[in-house]
């Protein structure tokens, strides 16, 4: 490789590019559209707050354009977890990822377990 332009070194984190493709995975498995939102801290100094929230693909015809909301999680950066902010979101939307499929789990009713 010539000239001034070079990779970035790996720092085995993930990136933003791990995050749309997260983002996107959990919108086609679960049926959901999944929104981010970054909000400031309210104390002085560099910070934000997160909210993560996941809404059910509204079907055609529905009053609602967004459908009705599945999960709704947020937390505070910077965090003591993580040491950048796209290693602290991917985290969380693996945390969200998680608790789509345990409420899938809970709403399928399998012919064959005992009642």
């Amino acid at each position: 490789m010539s000239g001034g332009s070079r990779w970035r070194e790996p720092n085995h984190s993930p990136d933003w590019t791990d995050i749309f493709a997260v983002i996107r995975a959990l919108e086609q498995l679960h049926s959901v559209t999944v929104f981010v939102t970054l909000s400031p801290a309210v104390y002085d100094g560099p910070g934000g707050y997160t909210t993560i929230s996941a809404y059910k693909t509204a079907k055609h015809g529905e009053a609602s354009v967004l459908g009705e909301p599945a999960i709704i999680s947020s937390g505070e950066w910077p965090c003591p977890q993580h040491k950048d902010y796209a290693a602290c979101l991917y985290s969380a939307l693996l945390a969200m990822d998680g608790q789509l499929s345990s409420k899938m789990w809970e709403q399928i009713n399998l012919p064959f377990t005992a009642e």
